[in-house]
């Protein structure tokens, strides 16, 4: 156990049960701080109050208008302390801040039972049975109970002895994550300025640290931290923190805002979840329902469209906000019902999609439902492999974990292999390789069959066929032909194991091509009454000239001029002849010897330039020295 761990608890409960009493029997600290929380008696806000420098107790509003509130509290927290009046016993509240708990997946905590000194031990009695049927199954199934009286101060040394237990067995946080915080309270403190509060949700920030405020966008330096009272460099994941940011206004800021790592959080008024219903008798839930999500300390409205209906209790929905909002997939939620509002269930995000197609998004959902954290992740990695491969650069954005942790992930898993390739670093995993390369056999098998007398398809014609990324789709294709699968001929790629059946009527075209290239020198393709000269569709002609030029019969100048191989010998042997007399080689000179217009002479010149026959000199050609 680490000696800086720091831990949340939550203190929740129905209004008047006694939270904020708790709180200060505990801690000495009275958490209602604002006048109308003292006039009304009851806990508006959030109240926060330190047990010590390792443990924080968040006091949450337990009235139905305040439950909001009370989610912004909970959204943080290690531990749930449930506080419930021996004399009123389970309350409409109770049940909802207990629903909520469960939703948000917390997972340690503990029961007190206050206002002991205000009923008798029969009443309680029964009072703790209904309790232990209330938490049957869930992360306080038969927990300690604890029997205290506020007003009497009885028990509460008991209480602060579970609190140090549990907060032995929490585990640490992951330091390795990316830095955010959603942010409950923003005020202004005189010769400091900016002040914004919250739980630190993941990583860490430290003082002299810009950082990025959403949704404004605005970057913002890290002036000082606090943590319990007291000033620290750092802030951790779970800790409470209160930030003093340079340069910007507290009036321009409020709840709900979320600060984090500079470009890597975005927001979205679109997302794929996972969600539990709390009691599908009471809260049944229509198609495009306009509901409230409550996600870190921020609440929007939006509506759910559920996808699969084979589960009474977990369904995949698809959420559309009416406003955006900060999120990243594996954040958790609550759903609330716009009118009357009550808490109908909870969720986790499976996926931000760039996609939003229904069907898509249909197909996506479904397959990511009820996964787990790093089944879900290989599900994305391997989704988006072929399309957007997932680079180490954006990790953090995508996947909303940060990149020390993908590294781990990719050393404990087997699955995923980083490929590299120029300046990419790209992760994929196994089987969305094997995948691609299938796609890419596939895609040159059909192509065969369909055009059998061509050598193969340059690389845009695979990529438009398969949607592969065009870098991915060069680094493949190199693999492929390491595995002698594929091979490359005059930037065409084919099978390994692909012929061209030459048969008797190919070989008489063939000659037919020869004997007008004899004639005439040359084929230019852009000559549109060039097929006139020939008894075949465009397209086989084309392909027929690919193979003469494949088998190196005839020579392809540039992307239009066409001239047999032994003439084009018959001219480097010309030129040979003229320069053994001549100090160089000017273009009426070529056209002289080659008998040929200028509409050729310049790209045959330009072609032998090419291949380091000749070389310029101002107007003239020279031969290079072998």
């Amino acid at each position: 156990m680490s000696i800086n761990k720091q831990i949340t608890i939550g203190m929740s409960g129905h209004i008047d049960h006694g939270k904020t009493s708790i709180v200060k029997a505990i801690t000495g600290k009275d958490t209602d701080s604002l006048k109308q929380e003292k006039e009304r008696g009851m806990t508006i806000d959030l109240g926060f109050a330190y047990l010590n420098e390792k443990i924080t107790i968040i006091d949450v509003p337990g009235h139905e208008r305040f439950v909001k509130n009370m989610m912004s509290g909970a959204s943080g927290i290690d531990m749930a302390i449930l506080v419930i009046a021996a004399d009123d016993g389970i309350m409409p509240q109770t049940i909802e801040h207990f629903e909520i708990l469960k939703l948000l997946k917390i997972k340690y905590g503990f029961i007190i039972l206050n206002k002991i000194d205000l009923a008798d031990d029969d009443w309680i009695d029964l009072v703790e049975s209904d309790i232990n049927d209330m938490t049957k199954g869930s992360f306080l199934d038969k927990c300690e109970i604890l029997r205290v009286s506020a007003n009497q101060n009885i028990g509460f040394g008991r209480v602060r002895e579970k609190i140090q237990d549990l907060y032995s067995i929490i585990p640490n946080r992951n330091p390795s994550g990316i830095f955010r915080m959603h942010i409950d309270r923003v005020f202004s403190k005189t010769g400091f300025g900016c002040v914004v509060t919250g739980t630190v949700g993941s990583g860490s920030v430290s003082m002299g640290d810009i950082v990025e405020l959403l949704p404004s966008g605005q970057k913002v330096k890290v002036r000082n931290i606090q943590s319990h009272g007291a000033s620290v460099n750092m802030a951790s994941e779970g800790e409470r923190a209160a930030i003093n940011l340079n340069n910007i206004e507290a009036d321009k800021l409020k709840r709900g805002y979320h600060l984090s790592k500079i470009d890597t959080y975005s927001e979205t008024n679109l997302f794929l979840c996972d969600i539990s219903i709390n009691n599908m008798k009471k809260n049944k839930i229509k198609n495009n329902q306009r509901i409230r999500v409550h996600l870190g300390t921020r609440e929007v409205m939006g509506r759910i469209t559920i996808v699969n209906t084979d589960n009474d209790i977990k369904k995949s929905a698809v959420v559309k906000l009416e406003n955006p909002i900060v999120a990243g997939i594996g954040d958790r939620f609550i759903i609330r019902s716009y009118s009357p509002v009550y808490t109908i269930g909870g969720g986790v995000i499976v996926d931000i999609p760039r996609n939003k197609s229904w069907k898509k998004l249909r197909k996506r959902i479904e397959s990511l439902h009820d996964l787990t954290k790093e089944e879900r992740l290989h599900n994305i990695i391997n989704s988006i492999s072929n399309m957007n491969p997932l680079d180490l650069s954006n990790v953090e954005k995508r996947l909303n974990i940060s990149n020390d942790e993908m590294h781990q992930l990719i050393k404990n898993d087997t699955r995923y292999r980083i490929v590299n390739y120029n300046s990419y670093n790209w992760i994929l995993t196994n089987d969305g390789i094997s995948n691609i390369k299938e796609k890419i056999i596939s895609f040159l098998l059909s192509f065969h069959e369909k055009n059998p007398i061509e050598y193969g398809c340059n690389k845009k014609i695979i990529c438009q066929g398969t949607n592969i990324n065009e870098n991915l789709l060069s680094c493949i294709l190199e693999q492929l032909k390491v595995d002698n699968k594929i091979k490359i001929e005059s930037e065409l790629w084919s099978l390994i194991s692909f012929k061209i059946n030459v048969d008797s009527n190919l070989n008489l075209k063939k000659d037919e091509v020869t004997k007008y290239l004899r004639l005439n020198m040359f084929i230019d393709l852009k000559e549109k009454e060039i097929l006139e000269n020939f008894d075949m569709p465009l397209k086989e002609f084309h392909s027929l000239l690919n193979i003469m030029i494949m088998e190196k019969h005839v020579i392809k100048i540039n992307s239009d001029v066409i001239i047999l191989d032994s003439e084009l010998k018959n001219i480097q042997s010309s030129i040979i002849d003229f320069l053994a007399s001549n100090s160089s080689l000017s273009v009426p000179d070529f056209k002289k010897i080659t008998n040929t217009t200028r509409k050729y002479a310049i790209p045959v010149l330009e072609y032998l330039d090419k291949i380091q026959f000749t070389f310029r000199s101002e107007n003239s050609r020279k031969l290079v020295e072998s």
